[in-house]
């Protein structure tokens, strides 16, 4: 990815390509996006779950890869409140290859681990504005657990043709493959 690349996608821009319109009150009281930031897709999350989202985009190109082992897990059915978010458009630096706890050392002050929700919300937003994906060839671990017994973390990616994945991957696991989500705080 290109460090400079800094693409800011507004409320107006994420209604039209997720299909759906604020209200002028609405719209008024969102405000407007944060400053662009290299390196970062800023966006308009409207706080769709992911189970939602993949609804809402079924019958456009190939997004979301089949599959339906997460449908009545809590990381797919959460909603949050509509905001501006900033997700880092590559795997935070040297993170590959490191369980979770060494990955969540990399991280800025300035930065969090987002959910698997935000991060997928992005890679879609950004997808239908671009026809880019985003993590085309690796895995970033998210915030979400699987499952507390366990510990494992969901991870998102390999956005290629057959759609984007989710899986999960226990906290001390390290792969070449699974770097570390970041987003950040504001």
């Amino acid at each position: 990815m290109n460090a400079i690349h800094a693409p800011v996608y507004d409320v107006r821009t994420v209604e039209k390509l997720l299909n759906f319109q604020y209200s002028v009150a609405e719209f008024d009281s969102i405000g407007k996006p944060p400053d662009a930031l290299p390196g970062f897709v800023t966006f308009f999350d409207p706080g769709w779950s992911i189970a939602q989202l993949r609804k809402e985009v079924a019958d456009r190109a190939t997004i979301f890869y089949p599959q339906d082992w997460y449908n009545n897990l809590s990381f797919a059915k959460l909603e949050e409140p509509s905001r501006y978010r900033q997700l880092q458009m590559d795997a935070v630096k040297d993170s590959f290859g490191r369980n979770f706890a060494e990955q969540q050392s990399l991280l800025s002050p300035d930065d969090e681990i987002p959910t698997a929700r935000v991060v997928v919300m992005g890679m879609v937003i950004h997808f239908l504005a671009t026809g880019e994906r985003l993590f085309p060839n690796c895995c970033v671990r998210c915030a979400d657990e699987t499952s507390s017994d366990y510990r494992y973390r969901v991870l998102v990616g390999y956005f290629d043709r057959g759609g984007l994945d989710v899986h999960s991957c226990w906290d001390d696991g390290r792969d070449s493959g699974v770097g570390l989500a970041s987003s950040r705080k504001f």
